[in-house]
């Protein structure tokens, strides 16, 4: 890693656990957090998701990295991003993106809060682990042990200082959708991803999906319209619809089976609309919850 970013950036370590790693190529910059274990899902040389997305885009790249589920929850991490809003790190660059996944979100949304009026794209993001807060939340055992409250704590708090934030989540996976709902109280733009798998950054990466997100987020483009367009991208994935099949009731499995048939080839459109259809007859309502 260090080789990585020797002549354009940096890697350091953030105590025994995280570490930083830096690479300069533009003037927009993605902030991403990404776990050691994860990294060879994005990329055969196990190199950090963002560097593999911004590499012919010409942005720059700051990745947290954590050894475990750690929440990114550290001195050492508070001490850098101290720093970094310290030292105006973020003024110097034209647009800023926080981007993470699950506890990589939930940081991605904390600490967003040094660099007012950058963007956040969070999939799946959990608002935080304290058991006051987020009674309902039976996951995670392990890391409720630790605290998540003082500094950086509370992920929709710290969202306020963003211009925008997107949630990206499942609304079929309750606990996700909670921890979203908390985030739309405070602001944040709720992005709908129904069937997705319970890894859905994994499922974005593997449909192409998730650097045209990354892309148009960090460009301010990302709208409900331009999301819903992307996502139909996913007709045409046969895991997808294999999953979508799985979770319809009796008397619509086989109208998926024919779509499924029929996209080995080429997809028409009135095969799209039955699909959609389909897709829409068991869609989900977010309820909102009380953090009370």
């Amino acid at each position: 890693m260090e080789l990585l970013t020797d002549e354009d950036g940096y890697c350091h370590p953030l105590g025994s656990d995280h570490a930083a790693i830096f690479l300069e190529s533009g003037p927009r910059l993605l902030v991403s957090f990404e776990q050691f274990d994860a990294l060879s899902t994005f990329s055969e040389r196990a190199h950090p998701m963002g560097f593999n997305y911004i590499r012919n885009l010409g942005w720059s790249n700051m990745c947290l990295l954590a050894k475990d589920r750690s929440w990114f929850r550290s001195p050492e991490i508070f001490a850098h991003f101290d720093r970094l809003a310290d030292e105006g790190f973020f003024d110097e660059f034209e647009q800023v993106l926080f981007y993470g996944a699950g506890p990589a979100g939930y940081a991605a949304a904390v600490y967003s809060v040094t660099a007012p009026g950058a963007r956040a794209l969070l999939i799946s993001p959990q608002a935080t682990l304290d058991p006051h807060l987020t009674p309902w939340e039976t996951r995670f055992r392990s890391a409720r042990r630790q605290s998540f409250v003082g500094r950086y704590d509370y992920g929709p708090r710290m969202i306020e200082a963003t211009s925008f934030t997107h949630v990206i989540f499942d609304p079929r996976q309750a606990l996700d959708a909670m921890h979203a709902s908390l985030y739309a109280q405070a602001g944040a733009h709720l992005l709908p991803l129904p069937h997705a798998s319970e890894d859905v950054q994994a499922d974005l990466h593997h449909t192409r999906l998730l650097p045209r997100m990354i892309s148009k987020a960090l460009h301010g483009t990302l709208s409900t319209y331009e999301f819903a367009h992307l996502r139909r991208k996913r007709h045409s994935d046969k895991t997808y619809l294999k999953r979508l099949m799985q979770a319809q009731e009796p008397r619509h499995k086989q109208q998926v089976l024919v779509l499924q048939h029929r996209l080995r080839g080429q997809t028409r459109r009135r095969d799209q609309r039955k699909l959609q259809q389909v897709r829409q007859h068991n869609q989900p309502q977010l309820r909102l919850v009380s953090n009370s």
